[in-house]
C-alpha cells in the first residue's frame, strides 16, 4: 500500500495505544497461569494478534470483553501442539522459543516475512547447555525445540537482544529447581526490567543479584490478576518528535511510571534543549529552542527512526550511538535510514557506532520506501509533514505491526 501524507500543519491530541512489548509479556504470563485474568487496554496490532492466536492454539481460552479488554483463561501452556507460528513477530518468537523448551516433545517455532531472515542463533548457542535441542536453519527460523528445560547456573551472552533473556527468566520460573542466570555484555536492561516487572505484577518474584546476575525460584505460581497494559513510548516518540519540530500535536495515554525502554526519549529530548510540559495527563513538547544534541540508543534502539527525524530538522550535527543495534530488526535498520533519508536529501552517514546526522539542510520530494518496517514508514511521514515534503510512503502498511491506526490518527489531526 502506499500513503501519500498530506502537505500543511497538523494539531491536535492523540491518544497513544497499547504498548505491544508490554501486552505480549502479560497475555503471556497470564497464559501460564490457570484461572482468569483481565488484561486491559490492550491492542490488536500484527504482533500482538500472533501472540494471542498462538496462546489460543496452545490451549488458552481468550474472550474480547470489549474493544480494549480480554479475558484470559490460562491452561498452564499444556496444550501438545507441534507447531508456533510467530508471523514477524521477533519479541513473541524469542517468548514463545523459550516457552517452547519447557517441553519434552518436539515443537517447530517459525514465522513469516521478515521474522524468517533474522538471526536467532542464541538459541543454539545456549540452549543445549541448558538440557533442550535446537536444530535452526542456519541461525533462522524455523526452529526445532525439544527440552525439557533443566534448572541451574548459567551464563549467556545478552548483545544480541534483552528479548532471549526475558524468555528465559519467564521459563525458568515455571520449572523444578533454582536457577541463577548471569548476563554477560547485557544490552536493553530496561526491557528485562519490564518483564521483571510484568512478572511481579503476576506474583512471580525475580531476584536480581549483583553483576547482572538473576535468581529465579521454580515452580512459582501464575496469579490471576486485572492487568492493565501500558500505553505505547515507543509509538508516542514521533509525535513528540513532529510536536518538537513545530507541529502543535500533544498526546495522552503514557504512564510516567512505565517500564519501557523507549521513555528515555524525554531524557533525550531534554538533551536536544526541548522543553517538555505536562498537564493533566497530556503531554506537549516544546521544540523552539532545540539545538543538535549526542545521545546513547543502545538501550532503547526502537527511538532510531524519531531521533533521526529529530536530528534531520535540527541545525548542526548530531550524534546517536548504538547502531549495531539495528542490524536484526524488521529491515537493517541503519542502511534503511540511511538510504530513505538520504533519498531526501538529509545528510546522514554511519561513523563506528553512531549515527551521524548533519542536521537543517532543505530537503526535498522523493520517493520513498518503508522496507516492510514499521519504524521506517512512521518516521518517514513525520519527516514529511516537518519538511511539507508530501511523501507518497511505499509499503505503508507495514505500520499494522505495531500501530494499526497510525494513518487514521495522523488523518484525524487537524490541518491548518
Amino acid at each position: 500500500m502506499d500513503y501519500t501524507v498530506k502537505k500543511g500543519n497538523y494539531s491536535g491530541c492523540i491518544h497513544i495505544p497499547p504498548s505491544k512489548s508490554d501486552s505480549q509479556r502479560a497475555l503471556l504470563i497470564a497464559s501460564l497461569g490457570t484461572g482468569k485474568s483481565t488484561l486491559k487496554n490492550t491492542g490488536k496490532s500484527n504482533d500482538e494478534l500472533a501472540m494471542l492466536n498462538n496462546c489460543q492454539q496452545l490451549g488458552v481460552a481468550i474472550e474480547w470483553l470489549d474493544e480494549k479488554s480480554i479475558l484470559v483463561t490460562g491452561n498452564g501452556l499444556k496444550s501438545q501442539n507441534s507447531i508456533i507460528n510467530c508471523e514477524e513477530s521477533g519479541l513473541g518468537f524469542r517468548l514463545l522459543t523459550s516457552i517452547a523448551s519447557l517441553k519434552s516433545h518436539e515443537i517447530t517455532i517459525t514465522g513469516v516475512g521478515s521474522l524468517l531472515q533474522r538471526n536467532h542463533s542464541f538459541f543454539e548457542e545456549f540452549l543445549p547447555t541448558m538440557g533442550v535441542k535446537v536444530e535452526s536453519n542456519n541461525g533462522c527460523a524455523p526452529i526445532k525445540i525439544c527440552g525439557p528445560l533443566k534448572s541451574g547456573n548459567y551464563t549467556v551472552d545478552g548483545s544480541a537482544s534483552s528479548q532471549y533473556i526475558s524468555g528465559l527468566l519467564i521459563a525458568f520460573s515455571q520449572i523444578e529447581g533454582t536457577t541463577q542466570l548471569k548476563i554477560d555484555n547485557c544490552k536493553s536492561k530496561p526491557y528485562i526490567d519490564m518483564t521483571i516487572h510484568t512478572l511481579s505484577c503476576f506474583g512471580i518474584s525475580i531476584l536480581e543479584l549483583s553483576g547482572d546476575v538473576y535468581q529465579i525460584e521454580g515452580k512459582q505460581r501464575v496469579q490471576l490478576v486485572e492487568y492493565v497494559v501500558d500505553g505505547d513510548w515507543s509509538s508516542a516518540s514521533y509525535w513528540l518528535v513532529a510536536a518538537a519540530l513545530g507541529q502543535n500535536i500533544e498526546v495522552e495515554g503514557l504512564s510516567f511510571s512505565s517500564k519501557q525502554a523507549d521513555k528515555a526519549l524525554l531524557d533525550m529530548l531534554l538533551k536536544a534543549n526541548c522543553r517538555i510540559d505536562r498537564q493533566n495527563e497530556k503531554l506537549k513538547i516544546d521544540g523552539n529552542h532545540r539545538t543538535n544534541f549526542v545521545v546513547d540508543a543502545t538501550d532503547c534502539p526502537d527511538l532510531f527512526p524519531a531521533l533521526t527525524v529529530l536530528a534531520v530538522f535540527t541545525t548542526g550535527i548530531s550524534r546517536i550511538k548504538g547502531v549495531h543495534r539495528l542490524l536484526n530488526k524488521e529491515s537493517n535498520r541503519a542502511a534503511t535510514l540511511l538510504e530513505e533519508f538520504q533519498k531526501i536529501g538529509a545528510i546522514v552517514k554511519v561513523e563506528g557506532d553512531e549515527l551521524v546526522i548533519d542536521g537543517g539542510k532543505k530537503l526535498h520530494f522523493a520517493e520513498v520506501d518503508a522496507h516492510n518496517d514499521h519504524r521506517i514508514a512512521m518516521s518517514l511521514a513525520i519527516a514529511s509533514i516537518v519538511g511539507n515534503l508530501g511523501l507518497t510512503i511505499t509499503g505503508a502498511e507495514s505500520v499494522s505491526k505495531s500501530y494499526p491506526a497510525f494513518w487514521k490518527d495522523l488523518e484525524c489531526l487537524k490541518q491548518r
